[in-house]
């Protein structure tokens, strides 16, 4: 296969991960504020409401963050000397945290939500973990292999972030058929 579609595809679906992630998680913010409040302030998190307005800006930043990083991994300005390492760092920090996170719990690799993906698309620390690591080999493969002539045309760009956020926000239709009620029975 041709070394110039691997590295596109590896940009591509590192973006994807990225962008689906922060639209994700924005799509279920109050979810993952609960996450981040109960991590930082405790499970009585509620009990503390100016903690919880420091964890709110703290959790919109970071969507903006993953954001801002999967949307530059669809430009060239700057790739290789700021977003591909910030890109990594991001990764390899949150791995790190989900290996606390998974050795601090009984189960903690296998049970409940990481939150990697807000309540969109739940995954385990373990599955998490997993798709971090692929993600931090691509972003190696990448890192190698990139050249300032692997540019994606000037419609990539605009095209992949409208198709990815007509996939996020798919997961959150929900159904709203009437449903009919079973008669009751004494």
């Amino acid at each position: 296969m041709n070394k110039d579609i691997l590295l596109k595809s590896g940009r591509l679906i590192l973006s994807f991960l990225f962008v689906f992630g922060a639209v994700s998680k924005l799509v279920s913010m109050p979810f993952f504020d609960g996450m981040v409040a109960e991590l930082l302030l405790g499970e009585n998190y509620f009990d503390n409401p100016s903690g919880m307005i420091w964890v709110q800006w703290l959790t919109r930043i970071l969507v903006a963050i993953e954001l801002v990083l999967g949307i530059a991994l669809l430009q060239n300005k700057w790739f290789k000397q700021l977003v591909l390492p910030a890109t990594m760092a991001m990764l390899v920090l949150f791995t790190i945290h989900l290996f606390y996170e998974g050795f601090k719990q009984v189960n903690g690799f296998t049970e409940g939500n990481c939150g990697c993906f807000g309540d969109i698309l739940p995954m385990t620390n373990l599955e998490s973990i997993i798709k971090n690591v692929i993600g931090m080999a691509i972003g190696v493969f990448v890192w190698l292999k990139y050249t300032k002539d692997s540019v994606f045309s000037s419609w990539v760009a605009p095209f992949f972030l409208g198709l990815i956020t007509l996939f996020t926000l798919s997961f959150g239709v929900k159904s709203y058929a009437s449903k009919v009620a079973a008669p009751v029975t004494e």
